[in-house]
């Protein structure tokens, strides 16, 4: 499987960043091709086509976020097996509220407009995978085939002063391209611990009850 791994920064990455990035690559790049592609200091929306377009000739492209702090053995292999186009593990926001970064729609809306999204969206807690309409960018894979069936930019911020994450959503809902959550794998996200608070590098903050920085499987 020819996977293009796509990293990009906008400042200095968190400290276990690096560390995490080697042993995921080491693993990994004895049953795959992997190619790299690395941005820094650009606008992330910038960043992201940037990184689709150099690694378009890949079969998947798996976004990877320099706040990511750890990533479990056996991750890769797990989200390619349910040959979704688009899947992710579970994430955990390292703000305050520390939600899981998957989200369904339970009222209509266009996530990249509307002013308050509370009461039109809820998080995906049940196990297992599960379809979404919003997902974060922490290990995602994309299947390159994927990006011929969207709207050009792939990614851009919101006209409600969202992330990235909401217009890339509405892009592949628009499209009728589906996305998934893996529930079962969950990757470290920066401040995220077991019932305490950590510096992560970026300021701190506490973390919902699973293992330190989150990597569970």
């Amino acid at each position: 499987m020819d996977i293009g791994i796509g990293v990009y920064t906008a400042g200095v990455p968190h400290p276990q960043f690096i560390p995490t990035l080697i042993e995921f690559w080491d693993e990994n790049c004895r049953n795959h091709h992997l190619r790299l592609a690395y941005t820094s200091k650009l606008p992330v929306h910038l960043a992201q086509n940037a990184i689709v377009a150099k690694l378009n000739g890949c079969d998947y492209i798996m976004l990877i976020e320099d706040d990511t702090t750890s990533i479990p053995s056996g991750m890769l292999d797990a989200l390619l097996a349910p040959h979704k186009r688009i899947i992710a593990p579970r994430a955990f926001s390292r703000h305050h509220t520390h939600e899981a970064m998957a989200f369904r729609k339970v009222a209509p809306c266009v996530l990249d407009t509307e002013p308050n999204l509370y009461g039109m969206i809820e998080q995906v807690l049940e196990p297992g995978l599960q379809r979404v309409n919003l997902l974060h960018f922490m290990c995602m894979l994309i299947h390159t085939s994927v990006f011929a069936q969207l709207d050009y930019p792939y990614f851009h911020y919101g006209k409600n002063g969202t992330g990235t994450d909401p217009y890339f959503a509405e892009n592949c809902e628009r499209n009728k391209v589906d996305m998934w959550v893996h529930n079962e794998w969950t990757v470290g996200h920066c401040g995220i611990v077991s019932g305490g608070i950590v510096d992560g590098g970026i300021g701190s903050c506490a973390g919902p009850s699973i293992q330190p920085f989150g990597s569970i499987k």
